[in-house]
């Protein structure tokens, strides 16, 4: 599908007087999809980004790309990470994925580590839920986000060499960011090379950083620096880039790539967080990722087979945590990934895929912070997704996957002198899905969609035990911890008319077994003297006791946009968005609160074009978070104010556009009710951001 300013305005323009129309087609500012390469998702469930809506909302973290996407929000741990959260869940519960395999980085370990993917550099941006899941197993429970980029190229380009070359700068922070691709092919060959340096110095807020009477609150005392105007220790500086190509026969392709990331990025100063034995030394992550991706396929008459196609990668990723200059903590990921996948249609109704998968990820961890011991993964599954159109109108989809997981960890040496030996544990995890789709008129739909997907425990969830200090924690793992088991309803409607388009979302998850972390009464860790104690001395130094536990959680919300269409012969055409999500978690077997949920938003935008000018203006309010959950403290509701306004031009014949983006023009304090720090490290505030890029 396709749904774009443009577009939306097509049936209404013929209606107006031709000197109206002659300047008036706004640019495209929304959400575009893709040739398809697999089945096709009900109209809701998948948000796709590409094209000017992904350069206008590319940020410097997937989680802040995505934020302003209904139901999904952005989870920060101060400004170098940010990964989304999709109705409330995230973590070890939405899959990242490098064009259609796992990332394998770290960031399902810890709240502090970012993720390995580079939102400047991608061709598009999807978000899945529903049926399409499947194919990513129990760790996209509650979604999947998959970044597609060209590394390994698809199709030969139709000019012999094209690319991008963009820059910014932002003032908030000092902050630069320069990127270019380019792709080239002829014959039979086709290659890609792209590549980004960004580096930026601390960044600025209004107010000050540690909120001392929400410390007092959750910590009991204060004895930590603080500092107003800014967040210490939150620059950063990262590069990275891609060389790939693909050969072209008449019954197929084989494309290789080798893709390399070095990020490094500034820990903001929280209470004991990273303070690696009383150090006061500022701390910083050191993340390498080099990555090494393959893929074949063989495409077939379309009678039966559509295309049968293989996908490899191997993914070297270690970060090093830095206290100053010493590095006090290794994290080393070493995953072999494999996805086979034959798609094929029986006559003109029934379409679908069939495929496996195998994996084998090496983890371990050495130093301070070594709270979970070195394990071996294995796992591999078999799935299917099918689609059967019954009318013209009706669709009906469905989804099933079976994996075989197999975790073995080594002995852990513990900070109390011991050596923990931990039970393997192998797991048997089957999902199901089910959707329902009538499109009853063009670009208009209602859906229905059941699911019932399970996910086996993570590493850190079965086997941590020693102290955790980007979260303030000693960690306590739970190696009988059971398969985790949800099960799902959304109800979506789209409708589409002449002046008005209209989408909505209902969502109810019940989870059966959901993995949470407790913390054990009167319990703490002194990292300074190596041992537990009964009371908490030192903020800096004293750390409570957490244990992950099970129980029974409901996630219920909404989501909802209405835009309405204005055309005017006086003045350019407009859009106005009213928007609104939420989401409600509870665990409902002990009566509390799921923490660092999102908060309620709503708002309005207003959308703009005119010859080479374009507009979007967005004001967004957040309730405050009244539902903190256990151990967690409420954060006030807030107002943000964006703007994102472009010119396009050609130089010398080719598209050039200038741009600027302004986040938070109102300059609040912004304390994210989804980040283990927003009671340290506030968001950013005002930021105006220029941009040029140039098409050729």
């Amino acid at each position: 599908m396709t749904v774009s300013l443009p577009a939306a305005f097509a049936q209404t323009a013929a209606h107006q007087p031709a000197a109206a129309t002659t300047e008036t087609t706004l640019k495209p500012i929304e959400i575009k999809a893709a040739p398809e390469e697999g089945p096709r998702e009900p109209l809701r469930p998948t948000v796709k980004l590409r094209g000017d809506t992904l350069r206008e909302r590319a940020g410097n973290t997937l989680g802040e790309t995505l934020s302003d996407e209904a139901g999904i929000s952005n989870s920060t741990f101060g400004p170098g990470v940010g990964l989304p959260v999709i109705r409330g869940m995230s973590g070890p519960r939405v899959r990242l994925l490098s064009n259609g395999l796992a990332t394998h980085d770290a960031t399902t370990f810890s709240p502090d580590h970012a993720a390995s993917i580079e939102s400047i550099l991608a061709d598009e941006i999807q978000v899945m839920r529903g049926p399409a899941t499947i194919r990513y197993g129990g760790n996209a429970i509650g979604g999947a986000v998959n970044v597609i980029d060209n590394r390994i190229p698809q199709r030969i380009p139709k000019q012999v060499i094209t690319g991008m070359v963009q820059s910014r700068y932002n003032a908030n922070g000092n902050e630069s960011t320069n990127a270019f691709k380019v792709d080239a092919g002829t014959g039979r060959f086709a290659m890609h090379i792209d590549g980004f340096m960004r580096r930026r110095d601390n960044i600025s807020i209004n107010g000050c950083a540690v909120d001392d009477k929400a410390i007092q609150q959750q910590f009991g005392l204060i004895n930590m620096r603080n500092t107003c105007g800014h967040v210490a220790n939150t620059g950063a500086q990262s590069q990275g880039g891609s060389v790939g190509g693909s050969l072209f026969a008449g019954m197929g392709m084989v494309g290789a790539s080798a893709t390399m990331l070095d990020n490094t990025y500034g820990i903001p100063p929280s209470a004991g967080s990273h303070s690696h034995g009383g150090g006061s030394s500022d701390v910083s992550i050191d993340l390498a990722n080099r990555r090494y991706d393959g893929r074949m396929e063989l495409w077939g008459s379309g009678k039966w087979i559509d295309r049968i196609r293989l996908n490899v990668s191997r993914v070297h990723y270690r970060h090093h945590e830095k206290a100053g200059s010493s590095i006090a903590t290794t994290f080393r990921n070493e995953a072999l990934d494999g996805r086979l996948e034959v798609e094929h249609r029986l006559g003109s109704r029934i379409s679908g895929v069939v495929g496996g998968q195998m994996m084998n990820r090496d983890f371990s961890a050495l130093g301070a912070e070594a709270f979970i011991p070195e394990t071996n993964t294995f796992s591999t599954a078999a799935y299917i997704h099918e689609r059967l159109d019954i009318t013209d109108t009706l669709r009906l989809e469905g989804g099933w996957r079976y994996d075989q997981l197999r975790l073995v960890a080594g002995p852990q040496s513990t900070v109390d002198g011991r050596i923990l030996n931990f039970p393997g544990r192998s797991f048997s995890v089957e999902s199901r899905s089910i959707s329902l789709t009538w499109q009853y008129a063009d670009k208009s739909a209602v859906g229905i969609i059941f699911s019932g997907s399970k996910r086996a425990p993570e590493v850190h969830e079965l086997y941590s035990f020693g102290p955790h200090l980007a979260t303030h924690t000693f960690d306590v793992g739970n190696s009988n911890l059971k398969v985790e088991s949800m099960r799902s309803l959304d109800l979506t409607w789209n409708a589409d008319a002449r002046w008005i388009r209209l989408n909505g979302a209902l969502f109810l998850n019940d989870v059966d077994n959901f993995v949470f972390q407790r913390s054990i009464p009167n319990i703490f860790f002194d990292a300074d003297e190596g041992r537990f104690r009964t009371r908490c001395v030192s903020l800096d130094e004293c750390l409570p006791v957490i244990n992950y536990e099970q129980a029974s959680a409901r996630f219920m919300g909404y989501e909802a946009e209405a835009t309405l269409r204005m055309l005017s012969d006086i003045v350019p055409p407009v859009e106005v968005t009213l928007f609104s999500d939420y989401v409600h978690a509870r665990l409902t077997a002990i009566n509390e609160n799921v923490p660092r949920q999102p908060p309620l938003r709503y708002g309005v935008q207003l959308a703009t074009a005119s010859g080479p000018w374009s507009a979007r203006i967005r004001y967004t309010h957040a309730n405050a978070q009244d539902r903190a959950g256990v151990n967690e403290t409420e954060t006030k509701g807030y107002n943000l104010l964006n703007l994102h306004a472009s010119y396009r031009h050609k130089v010398m014949g080719r598209p050039a556009s200038v741009f600027v983006r302004a986040r938070n023009l109102l300059n609040e304090e912004i304390r994210s009710s989804t980040s283990f720090l927003r009671n340290f490290s506030p968001e950013p505030g005002r930021s105006i951001e220029l941009g040029i890029e140039l098409v050729f």
